[in-house]
């Protein structure tokens, strides 16, 4: 007998001795406890680790240890389980070691019993996982910082929908500490939204457990100011399929609502100030669709016109059905050629103005103009009593001068001897308040060069030079910086840029018309930095990183560290898709990855597996 079990023994040692060089390489320490919960056994790999001793341990239970990380209490809780005979399933656990610091192990562990069904000890395994755990943090890190360089915070809440985590960065924001939101489910806190459905939507998403964008509410912070913030969530549930919460991130978004509203306000205005203008007012945006009009002052109009008049009417749909109403007189037997030369005339702006008769008999002055965004404002100037008294005609250029001062740019006309003859507001508050000497008559040249000697611009002296010749060869545009630090008693920043531009009207004179770009040279700044930052964190980012069409998978860039993962340079990349490539080791991977884009919008955590140039799988 003893015989039998010395052969089954021997028979066993070669599966035995494999057992061990496949827990060698996995890294896995062996354990054994007895019913007591005293280490009886411990693998010859964890003696092999020059930080303990297997005496250190053998004949020992987990609770005379006394590991423990200070405000980690994860060493407690393994042994209140093994105490408990409970299975451990995964539990990591920190401990402080003399020299190396803090150390990570996950331990897993069975209680055994025998056929009585009484305990007689565990069998389990462990595993240093301290690199895991940290290159995790180091990215959680990473990822916050990004968050919080860009205005953002993350959250996330329990299967209860509860706050469990809020970055730092929402402190600020909310101005409260983030303990005071942790714990609370969102209709536990006073955030609002401007219509109650909104938020009844809002959380009946939570409560179904969809993913949401882009939900907008705000708050009161304790000093009285209101803040706006946007926030999206995906939901997270276990490889079983168990729900566990949410995760999400925020912005603060109340600048931008702040300036929606002044941009909504000053619309307003800007409607009431077209309804309260005394000419007929049509503005076109720059892709020739109908903004808004007064068209109490259209009423000469059919009203089958009017009718058609309505936000967005294409200027050449409207202007088509204008012509073939026989409404204006001289269109009447030359339609498509009228049609042609006001499309042009509408399309190339160059001080329009021009006079049309209507089939009533009235007489209209039309007036075109380029608005700051590439739309056309056109005001309509009955001048039928012009055409029968020079009273009326002193009447019609009085319009004429408040329809400029609609004009949202600085507008200016000198006669054809260079002699000063009118300007709107804005054009004369752009200069000095002692500027007196602007009057009808006054050379160009003497405005240009007085506007010069009180050092108005950069390089005042050879600006005005440079202004002097623009103004020779109209039709050119020139960019003027206004002087940081110059004359303060002006309407227009200081430091401003203005786009000027000059044309000739039909009598000689010039017509000068400057626009303030300030903003969008600032704005065009912006976004060339921003740009260079995305290219630089793109390339030197340590994830992969490749972009390609989703219509057909072209690549259009991809990072160095991508390119150096799958062997390949650049040039042999862009422009070509992965299956050319051959890059999916298997293409029914890619195949799925793209079903889940065009179901989901998005793909993460999506494990595959590619063919490097030299044929290897990564």
């Amino acid at each position: 007998m003893a015989d039998d079990d010395e052969q089954q023994h021997e028979r066993l040692r070669p599966d035995e001795q494999r057992y061990h060089r496949i827990l060698r390489m996995s890294g896995d320490v062996v354990w054994e406890l007895d019913a007591d919960n005293r280490c009886v056994y411990i693998s010859e790999d964890f003696e092999e680790n020059p930080r303990w001793k297997a005496s250190d341990f053998v004949g020992k239970r987990p609770g005379d240890l006394n590991w423990q990380v200070p405000g980690d209490e994860s060493w407690n809780e393994l042994v209140a389980k093994l105490d408990a005979r409970q299975p451990i399933d995964n539990h990591e656990f920190s401990v402080q070691e003399p020299v190396s610091g803090r150390r990570v192990y996950r331990f897993t562990g069975e209680p055994l019993f025998d056929d009585d069904g009484h305990l007689t000890g565990y069998l389990g395994l462990s595993r240093n996982v301290t690199a895991d755990v940290e290159s995790i943090s180091n990215a959680q890190r990473r990822l916050e910082d990004i968050a919080a360089s860009a205005g953002d915070w993350f959250w996330e809440m329990d299967a209860d929908l509860r706050f469990t985590y809020i970055s730092d960065r929402a402190s600020e924001v909310f101005g409260v500490p983030i303990d005071q939101f942790i714990g609370r489910r969102r209709d536990d806190l006073a955030q609002h939204t401007d219509d109650d459905n909104v938020m009844a939507a809002h959380l009946a998403e939570l409560n179904a457990r969809r993913s949401f964008r882009e939900f907008v509410y705000h708050s009161v912070r304790d000093d009285g100011t209101t803040y706006w913030s946007s926030t999206s969530g995906v939901p997270v549930f276990s490889e079983d399929g168990e729900f566990e919460g949410y995760r999400g991130a925020a912005r603060d978004i109340t600048a931008n609502i702040e300036a929606q509203r002044r941009a909504d306000d000053a619309q307003a205005l800007f409607l009431d100030a077209i309804n309260n203008s005394p000419v007929g007012i049509m503005l076109w945006d720059a892709d020739e669709g109908f903004i808004a009009g007064n068209a109490e002052h259209l009423e000469w109009l059919p009203k089958a016109l009017l009718d058609e008049l309505v936000p967005g009417r294409k200027f050449e749909d409207f202007l088509r059905l204008v012509v073939y109403s026989g409404f204006l007189l001289d269109s009447v037997g030359r339609e498509e050629d009228w049609l042609l030369e006001r499309l042009e005339r509408h399309r190339n702006i160059k001080a329009d103005s021009f006079i049309q008769q209507r089939a009533s008999g009235r007489w209209v002055r039309v007036t075109n103009n380029r608005t700051a965004d590439g739309g056309v404002l056109s005001t309509y100037t009955d001048i039928t009593d012009i055409k029968q008294s020079e009273e009326a005609l002193r009447a019609a250029e009085a319009q004429l001068i408040d329809a400029i001062e609609t004009i949202d740019h600085g507008f200016a006309l000198y006669d054809k001897d260079d002699g000063f003859v009118l300007c709107n507001s804005l054009y004369r508050n752009s200069f000095p308040t002692d500027f007196a000497f602007l009057k009808p008559g006054v050379k160009f040249e003497t405005v240009i060069r007085a506007a010069a000697s009180q050092n108005l611009y950069d390089d005042s002296d050879v600006f005005a030079e440079l202004r002097l010749a623009q103004h020779l060869n109209p039709g050119t545009t020139i960019e003027i910086k206004l002087a940081t630090g110059g004359p303060h008693d002006i309407s227009i920043a200081d430091g401003a840029t203005l786009l000027l531009t000059e044309r000739r009207t039909h009598a000689g004179g010039m017509v000068s018309i400057w626009t303030d770009i300030t903003e969008q040279r600032r704005r065009e700044e912006a976004l060339a930095v921003s740009q260079r930052r995305f290219s630089l964190a793109f390339e030197y980012s340590p994830a992969l990183l490749a972009i390609s069409k989703m219509t057909d998978g072209t690549f259009i860039d991809a990072n160095a560290h991508w390119l150096d993962t799958v062997g390949y340079t650049r040039e042999e990349v862009i422009g070509r898709t992965s299956l050319e490539l051959g890059i999916w080791a298997d293409p029914d991977d890619r195949h799925d990855m793209v079903k889940r884009l065009e179901r989901d919008g998005f793909v993460r955590n999506f494990e595959n597996r590619l063919r490097r140039k030299d044929g290897t799988v990564v």
